[in-house]
């Protein structure tokens, strides 16, 4: 916020239409932040420091990769025990060229 001469923050004037009319909503306050929500934090600050550090050697990589690569996942895609495995031989193609069925021969007459 822009200071005057004395140091008193400048009110911009009202009506700025710049800045939109921000209301907090009743009953919505500030959410604390958990020892979780902190580390991850960290880790996304430790990313942007090795993207800054391998830019300033000359190795542009985006941060997307640089998560991927570093930080773990928290999803967990499903619960142990309730993955149902394919079973043998599900998934397969039929075979598009089948090998022709030979007729039987017939047997001698004695």
């Amino acid at each position: 916020m822009p200071v005057d001469s004395e140091g008193n923050p400048i009110q911009p004037p009202p009506g700025d239409s710049r800045l939109p009319d921000f209301k907090v909503p009743e009953g919505l306050n500030m959410l604390p932040r958990t020892g979780t929500e902190q580390h991850a934090l960290e880790a996304v600050q430790e990313c942007e420091q090795i993207k800054d550090r391998l830019a300033r050697e000359g190795c542009t990589t985006s941060m997307a990769v640089l998560q991927r690569a570093i930080l773990m996942s928290d999803d967990i895609e499903q619960l142990p025990g309730q993955r149902q495995y394919p079973k043998a031989g599900e998934g397969l193609m039929i075979n598009p060229f089948p090998k022709p069925k030979k007729s039987k021969k017939k047997k001698k007459k004695k």
